[in-house]
């Protein structure tokens, strides 16, 4: 099961950077596959090759990925208004239209691009073997990477709502942290 979930993550992952290049450079989306190909291979490359050099990759793009989230909360949340951007305007009477753009279905179609936040949690249990005392640093881990997961996820959720031109027009945007990283 876990080897399903890897891919399904990594395959969600791959699409969502093959649109996003798609869309960034505005080719065309027939290429969309070949950028599918090329990250996953990466992917790929960097676990067979497996050791201390795949750690240090993984541990280099946490830090990078933090920093980006940080740059954009730290930048962006002097600009925010919450109670003014952030109200989702009712598009029929259903109550979980107020929550989630779409109703309950396009949550459920969008949750695991939200999901991909805690991905690499799971995979702490395989540095057992390569850490000095496991008993005292695999826990310390889990609960940095939960506690780092849950700070950024919400902290990103509610500045990236509480920025003009608001949560109506996030709800269409595939970069939806852009608007910050402009301000």
């Amino acid at each position: 099961m876990d080897t399903v979930k890897s891919v399904m993550f990594t395959s969600v992952a791959a699409s969502t950077i093959g649109r996003m290049i798609t869309v960034s450079s505005g080719g065309e989306v027939r290429w969309e596959p070949l950028y599918w190909l090329i990250f996953y291979a990466g992917c790929l490359a960097v676990n067979a090759y497996g050791g201390k050099a795949q750690w240090r990759i993984i541990r280099a793009l946490a830090a990078a990925s933090v920093l980006l989230l940080l740059m954009f909360l730290l930048g962006s949340a002097k600009f925010g208004d919450l109670p003014r951007y952030g109200a989702l305007e009712a598009e029929t009477n259903s109550p979980y239209q107020q929550w989630f753009h779409g109703g309950m279905y396009e949550f459920m179609h969008v949750m695991p691009r939200a999901a991909l936040f805690f991905t690499g949690i799971q995979n702490i249990n395989l540095a057992s073997r390569e850490v000095q005392s496991p008993k005292e640093v695999i826990p310390k881990a889990y609960m940095r990477g939960l506690g780092t997961g849950l700070l950024t996820s919400f902290a990103t959720v509610l500045v990236a709502c509480s920025l003009d031109p608001g949560v109506s027009y996030l709800k269409t945007r595939l970069h939806p942290l852009s608007t910050g990283y402009m301000l």
